[in-house]
C-alpha cells in the first residue's frame, strides 16, 4: 500500500502543533511538522516525533477491565478482568444515576485534555456538576501566573515581542527554549532576535538551557523573586527617575487617587475613582480628566481628605526595597540589581516609536517574562504582580519589543471594561473553558464544592483544591462528600502532591472510572478502567489550537489546526469523550448536552446540533469548520489538504493591542481590599489557618512557606525546572524519550553545586538521598556550577511505579514526593502550591561515578 501523509495536530503537549502523519497498511510509520503551520513552519520536537511509540505501546490498555481486587493502594494489584463495554457503560450509568439523584455535585471529572474543554463544560452542565476541572496541581505553570496576565494583558499565557525586542529577561522560565507555549515558534523567533543582537537576562536558581545561552545568568535565591522585581521597580521609579508617564496616564489606574485608608477616592455621585485634574486644579472622575492632565506625583486635598495618585503610593511603596535591602534576601548583589534595573531602563528607549504596517506605534523593546520558576509559591500571586510592575512601568506591554499577552483581540473577541473602566478579557478567553476572571472577581461566600472558588475569588482556577477538600471536606465548610471520579488523560498521583497523600485522597472516593491509554499510577486505583484512543486515532473539535493560549501573538497570520483521526484506534479503545456523551444518551440528558454544545462551539443555527439528534465528534467538528470562515475573516479556502488553515492577515490592532485599547490596567489592585475582607470573615468563621496577608492592593515579598517556621537542618531549597523534551506531555513514559534522557547528562539526576557537594562529600554519580520535612527521595548527584550554591535542582515528574509504567520505570527522581500536603503552602491569591521545600542531602554511596 502507498505511503500517506494525514494532517492532524499534535497532543504531545497543549501546543497543538500542526503535524503530518505518514500512514503504511494502517500503520503510522512516521511524523513530521507540517510546512503550511505558520508556527512550526515544518518543524516538529522530540516529543511530538516520538509519539508513534505510544500508539503500539505493547503495554497499552485494548479492552474494559474490572477490578476485582477492593483493597487499594500504591503496590496493590488491581487484579484486573476485562469486561465488555456493555458491561462497564451498564455500570459506570448506573452509578452516575445514583449519584446524580442525590446530588450531582458529588461527581468530579478529573482531566487535562484542553481539546474537550467546551464539551466538557457542557457535558457538566447537563449533569449538574460543577466539578469538571480537576486536573494537575499546576505546578508546570505555577498559577499565579495566568490570573496576573488575565488582570494586565486579557489573556490566559504570556509571549514576548522577539520580533522588536532588544532585551529579555526570563524569571523562571525558559521560553524560547522548547518550552512553555506555541515553543516551535518561540524558540525560532528567539534565535532569530539572538541573531540580530538581542539581549538574553536569566534570572534563575539553575542554569538550564536558557540561562546556560543567555548573555547573563543571575542565580537568585529560590523563591526570592518578588524582593529583586520590586528593588528593580524602585530603583527605575525613585533613583532613576525612568517610567513611560504618557503610558501610566492613559492605560492604568496609576493617577487615580487612594485614601489613607487605602481606598480610592470616588465621585459621590457616579461612584467613579477620581484624579487629580492638573489644569483644573482640582479631583475630578477618571473619565472627565484627559489624560495628559492627569496628576502621576504629589498630595491633595480632595472631599475624602488627604490623596495621592496611585503611582505616588507605588513610589513609596517600594523605596524600602533598595538594591542593599534586597541584596541579601536574593543573594544577587546591590551593584547587580542596580546594572540591571539601568540597562533596562536605557533598553526601553521610552518615547520611542516604530511604524507597523503604515501605523505609528510605541516601541519599548524590552520585556520581563515569568513562569512556573518564579511563581511556584506560597505568595505566587503578588511575586508575579510584582515582576509585571516592571512591564508596566516601563510601558512595554502589548506593545512592538514588549511584554505581549497571548491574543487578547482577534477576529471574534476583544477584551471589555469592567467596573473602574479597568480591563476585562473578552468572553472566548475568560470563558472557554469556565475560568473566572481575576478582576471583578468571584463574590465571596461559603463555599459550595471542591473547588473553594468562592474564597479564592481573584484566581481563574480551583483545580488544585481538589485534594484538600475531597480529604476533608468539613474542614473548609463543605458538607459534600464524592461519590464517583470520572479521569482522564491526568496523572493525579504523580501530578499533584506526596503521593501518600494523593493515595489517601483516592481511596476517599467510593467509585473511580478512569479512561487511559496505559494503566498509570493514577488509573491502578480506579474500579474500572475504559481503553481510551489515542490522539493520533480520534477527532477533535475546532479549533485544537485555542486561541487564549496556542495561537502565536505577534505578526504571525491567524492559523487554526484541526485534529482529526490518522489511524483507527486499536483494539477496542475509543474517544473518552465519546463515551461520557454515550452516557449522557443512557441517562437521558443528551438533549441538555448538545443545547448547551450549541452555545459553546459558537454553532449558528444553520449548523447547530439537533437537541435529539447523536453525535459523533467529527460531526461537530465539521459543522464548526463550515461556519468559522466568515467569523474570523478567512481569506482563502480552509486547509487545503492539510491539518493547519490560515485565515488571513492580523489587523494593526491583533498584533499589538495595547496603543487601540482604552480599558485600563492595573498598578494598584484596590479590589484586593474587599475580597480579602471576605475572605477573613469566612476563615475566621469557621475557625480555620486560613492567610490572607497578599489581598493588599501593592505586592509586597514574603518568604517560601518552609521559611515561615525556619529550620537549620533543612539547609537548601529544592527546585524543579523543566526539560524541553519531557515537559508538559507523557514524556517520562515515552520509551524513546526515556532513553533519551538517560543520556542527558543531568535530566535524571539531583543537581548540587559544586560547593554543597564538597561541603557534604558527594561527588557526581554518588548515591544521595534529598529529604524535606514531608518526604524523602533518593537519586544519582550532578555536580556543576550552574547552580546556585543553595538549590537543589530535580527535574520534572519522573520515577514511575505503576505496573505500565514503560520506559519511565524507576527513573529519575518524583520531586512532589517533597510536597506536604497542607493549606499552609497554598497561594490564597491564585491557588498555586509552593514548590521550594527546604530539604537537607546526604551521600548514601558510590554509585555512577564518572571519570
Amino acid at each position: 500500500m502507498a505511503l500517506e501523509w494525514v494532517g492532524t495536530a499534535c497532543n504531545g503537549c497543549y501546543n497543538a502543533c500542526g503535524i503530518r502523519v505518514a500512514v503504511r497498511d494502517g500503520v503510522i510509520v512516521d511524523i513530521a511538522g507540517d510546512p503550511a503551520n505558520p508556527a512550526g513552519r515544518g518543524h516538529i520536537c522530540a516529543k511530538g516525533k516520538a509519539r508513534a511509540i505510544e500508539v503500539y505501546n505493547p503495554k497499552r490498555l485494548l479492552h474494559p477491565m474490572r477490578r476485582t481486587n477492593p483493597a487499594k493502594g500504591r503496590g496493590v494489584d488491581p487484579g484486573w478482568r476485562r469486561i465488555s463495554w456493555e458491561e462497564a457503560l451498564g455500570e459506570v450509568a448506573a452509578r452516575l444515576a445514583k449519584a446524580r439523584a442525590e446530588d450531582p455535585n458529588s461527581v468530579v471529572v478529573a482531566h487535562f485534555d484542553m481539546p474537550v474543554g467546551p464539551l466538557m463544560r457542557a457535558w457538566s452542565r447537563a449533569f449538574g456538576t460543577q466539578h469538571d476541572n480537576w486536573s494537575a496541581a499546576g505546578l508546570f505553570c505555577g498559577m499565579g501566573s495566568h490570573p496576573v496576565n488575565m488582570l494586565v494583558n486579557g489573556s490566559f499565557n504570556s509571549e514576548i515581542d522577539f520580533d522588536h525586542c532588544d532585551h529579555a529577561v526570563l524569571f523562571g522560565t525558559q521560553m524560547g527554549f522548547m518550552v512553555d507555549s506555541n515553543a516551535l515558534q518561540t524558540t525560532r523567533k528567539l534565535a532569530e532576535a539572538r541573531r540580530r543582537g538581542m539581549r538574553l537576562t536569566v534570572v534563575d536558581p539553575v542554569c538550564g538551557v536558557a540561562a546556560g545561552k543567555a548573555d547573563e545568568w543571575i542565580p537568585i535565591r529560590p523563591g526570592t523573586d518578588a524582593a529583586l522585581a520590586l528593588a528593580v521597580v524602585h530603583v527605575l521609579l525613585n533613583e532613576l527617575g525612568v517610567y513611560d508617564a504618557e503610558f501610566l496616564r492613559r492605560r492604568t489606574n496609576a493617577p487615580y487617587l487612594v485614601r489613607e485608608d487605602g481606598a480610592f477616592a470616588r465621585d459621590a455621585e457616579s461612584g467613579a475613582p477620581l484624579v487629580w485634574d492638573q489644569r483644573r486644579g482640582e479631583a475630578v472622575p477618571f473619565r472627565l480628566s484627559p489624560p495628559e492632565d492627569m496628576a502621576l506625583t504629589g498630595r491633595y486635598r480632595a472631599a475624602d481628605g488627604e490623596v495621592e495618585p496611585a503611582f505616588e503610593v507605588l513610589r513609596r511603596h517600594v523605596a524600602r526595597y533598595t538594591p542593599e535591602a534586597a541584596a541579601p534576601v536574593t543573594t544577587v548583589p546591590a551593584e547587580r540589581i542596580r546594572a540591571l534595573a539601568a540597562r533596562l531602563a536605557r533598553d526601553a528607549r521610552i518615547g520611542a516609536t516604530v511604524e507597523v504596517q503604515g501605523v505609528r506605534l510605541p516601541l519599548r523593546p524590552v520585556a520581563v517574562n515569568f513562569k512556573m520558576g518564579a511563581v511556584a509559591h506560597k505568595h505566587g500571586m503578588a511575586t508575579a504582580l510584582a515582576i509585571h510592575l516592571i512591564n508596566i512601568v516601563l510601558g512595554a506591554i502589548d506593545v512592538p519589543g514588549g511584554f505581549l499577552g497571548v491574543n487578547p483581540v482577534g477576529p471574534y473577541w476583544a477584551p471589555e471594561e469592567g467596573p473602574d473602566g479597568m480591563l476585562v478579557p473578552g468572553e472566548v478567553i475568560r470563558h472557554l473553558f469556565g475560568y473566572n476572571s481575576a478582576f471583578p472577581g468571584t463574590e465571596v461566600a461559603d463555599p459550595s464544592g471542591f473547588t473553594l472558588r468562592e474564597v479564592l475569588p481573584v484566581a481563574i482556577l480551583g483545580r488544585a483544591m481538589y485534594p484538600f477538600t475531597i480529604r476533608d471536606p468539613s474542614a473548609f465548610g463543605v458538607s459534600l462528600r464524592p461519590q464517583v471520579l470520572l479521569h482522564a488523560r491526568v496523572n493525579l498521583m504523580m501530578s499533584s502532591l506526596r503521593p501518600d497523600d494523593m493515595e489517601e485522597v483516592l481511596r476517599r472516593i467510593p467509585f473511580m472510572v478512569s479512561f487511559a491509554t496505559e494503566i498509570d499510577e493514577t488509573a491502578e486505583f480506579a474500579d474500572i478502567v475504559l481503553p481510551d484512543a489515542h490522539d493520533l486515532e480520534r477527532d477533535d473539535v475546532f479549533p485544537a489550537n485555542h486561541p487564549f493560549a496556542f495561537v502565536a501573538p505577534g505578526p504571525t497570520p491567524w492559523y487554526w489546526t484541526r485534529r482529526r483521526a490518522t489511524v483507527p484506534p486499536r483494539g477496542e479503545a475509543r474517544h473518552w469523550m465519546e463515551v461520557m456523551i454515550e452516557l449522557l444518551h443512557r441517562l437521558g440528558l443528551s438533549e441538555a448536552f448538545y443545547r448547551a454544545a450549541n452555545e459553546l462551539l459558537d454553532l449558528p443555527p444553520e449548523h447547530a446540533l439537533d437537541p435529539r439528534g447523536r453525535y459523533r465528534i467529527a460531526d461537530m467538528a465539521e459543522r464548526q469548520v463550515a461556519s468559522f470562515g466568515a467569523r474570523a475573516r478567512a481569506e482563502g479556502p480552509s486547509f487545503d489538504g492539510g491539518a493547519t488553515w490560515v485565515t488571513g492577515e492580523r489587523t494593526v490592532a491583533e498584533m499589538y493591542p495595547g496603543p487601540f485599547l482604552t480599558a485600563r490596567i492595573p498598578i494598584y489592585n484596590e479590589y484586593f481590599l474587599d475580597k480579602g475582607r471576605g475572605v477573613r470573615a469566612w476563615a475566621e468563621r469557621l475557625g480555620i489557618d486560613w492567610e490572607t496577608v497578599d489581598y493588599q492592593p501593592l505586592p509586597d515579598f514574603r518568604p517560601v512557606a518552609d521559611d515561615e517556621q525556619p529550620d537549620p537542618g533543612y539547609d537548601l531549597y529544592a527546585v524543579t525546572y523543566k526539560l524541553g523534551f519531557m515537559a508538559l506531555g507523557r514524556g517520562p513514559m515515552n520509551p524513546w524519550l526515556s532513553e533519551l534522557a538517560e543520556s542527558h547528562p543531568y535530566a535524571y539526576r539531583v543537581w548540587l553545586s559544586r560547593a554543597a557537594a564538597e561541603a557534604r562529600g558527594i561527588a557526581e554519580g554518588d548515591r544521595v538521598a534529598v529529604e524535606s520535612r514531608a518526604g524523602r527521595v533518593e537519586g544519582v548527584a550532578h555536580v556543576s556550577e550552574g547552580i546556585h550554591p543553595e538549590a537543589v535542582g530535580i527535574a520534572g515528574i519522573h520515577s514511575h511505579w505503576a505496573r505500565q509504567a514503560g520506559g519511565g520505570a524507576g527513573k529519575g527522581v518524583h520531586f512532589n514526593a517533597l510536597l506536604g500536603m497542607r493549606t499552609g503552602i497554598v497561594d490564597k491569591l491564585s491557588s498555586a502550591f509552593d514548590a521550594k521545600p527546604r530539604v537537607r542531602v546526604e551521600r548514601l554511596g558510590g554509585g555512577e561515578r564518572r571519570g
